[in-house]
């Protein structure tokens, strides 16, 4: 989704400072919706609505979003209907329902990197009752050494519409684990493109949603529209970094290279920076596993009102509204210290 935006959209671009395809960075004229925390957001996203920004830190996840379940996706320009953090624009994603969606869809894939790729979806509409309901999922082990990908996500919707009055009831999920190795010095890629700087560095994320929409037509130019939503968001990052503070010394690669090739001791402090190949370190020197959690629970209802009626001759269109949102967030970190041993393998 983020990827066909970006190819049919020239103001929009993707990066993937992640490491992952799967966790891009949504750029749009140069204002971003990340995943990453501490990158400055820009860009707010809603589905069906409701708001998707996590509460905690404002990222985006975009490998959370069940892209198969997607029926129209809109990029705006700036505009303080959007809300908090709209300052650069705002996507908004419509879903799919029994009502424009019917049949039965069966796709699998598959590629290079042990990639499979599949989903299933079912629409049908019954009078005035709609239901749609989906599954996808997908495995990739990554072109680079221990960078798997496995997503598995859920949509479904019920619907009422009878005249001038709509109710959907929807609801969302995923569990993904991502493989997110990150920057690797160039010298390690030119020995190999598959070469990895740390391990582990994986990605867990689960999240849960429900939404209630409403609308009512009042008269042929008044439209009154509300929701409610709950939102759970569950991550944990397990991550090894370099804790060193000595002077620099180098890695020496096995002969079976045929190159000697000098970087900053802290590569040493990750024992696969070159997998299946003999790394050898100095002894002592530290490294660091960082664990870190992020539990989030977030409420918020809006309600509008829109008005189309002619003013002075000209079309009109003024919509008035409100919404509240609450976000509670648990966040844990601590990290495990060693000292790596002479040589890896």
């Amino acid at each position: 989704m983020p990827t066909a935006a970006a190819t049919r959209l020239s103001s929009v671009n993707l990066n993937n400072e992640q490491g992952s395809q799967f966790q891009p960075d949504f750029v749009y004229r140069g204002f971003e919706a990340s995943p990453v925390s501490g990158v400055p957001q820009g860009i707010a996203v809603y589905q069906n609505g409701v708001r998707i920004n996590e509460a905690f830190g404002d990222t985006v996840n975009w490998d959370l979003i069940p892209q198969f379940a997607v029926d129209r996706m809109t990029v705006q320009s700036n505009n303080p209907v959007f809300g908090l953090n709209a300052l650069g624009g705002a996507v908004t994603l419509d879903m799919k329902n029994g009502f424009n969606f019917h049949g039965t869809d069966l796709q699998l894939s598959g590629g290079s990197f042990g990639n499979v790729t599949g989903y299933a979806e079912h629409g049908a509409q019954y009078g005035n009752f709609g239901f749609y309901g989906g599954i996808g999922g997908l495995h990739d082990d990554g072109f680079r050494y221990d960078s798997p990908a496995n997503l598995l996500q859920g949509y479904m919707d019920l619907g009422w519409e009878h005249e001038d009055v709509t109710l959907h009831l929807s609801i969302s999920g995923a569990d993904n684990a991502i493989g997110a190795t990150g920057p690797t010095p160039v010298q390690m890629l030119q020995q190999n493109p598959q070469s990895i700087f740390n391990l582990p560095a994986i990605h867990a994320k689960r999240s849960g949603d429900g939404d209630a929409e409403r609308s009512y037509r009042a008269s042929d130019f008044v439209l009154l529209s509300g929701d409610i939503y709950y939102r759970h968001f569950h991550q944990t990052l397990l991550d090894a970094i370099p804790r060193t503070s000595r002077p620099a010394s180098t890695i020496r690669l096995s002969s079976a290279l045929k190159a000697t090739t000098n970087i900053p001791a802290t590569s040493c402090t990750i024992p696969m920076a070159i997998r299946s190949r003999p790394v050898r370190c100095r002894r002592g020197d530290p490294g660091e596993i960082d664990h870190t959690s992020t539990n989030t629970n977030s409420i918020g209802a809006a309600g509008q009102a829109s008005f189309t009626n002619p003013l002075f001759g000209h079309d009109n269109n003024l919509a008035i509204g409100a919404a509240i949102d609450h976000g509670d967030t648990r966040y844990s970190a601590y990290g495990e210290l060693g000292y790596i041993s002479r040589t890896w393998t």
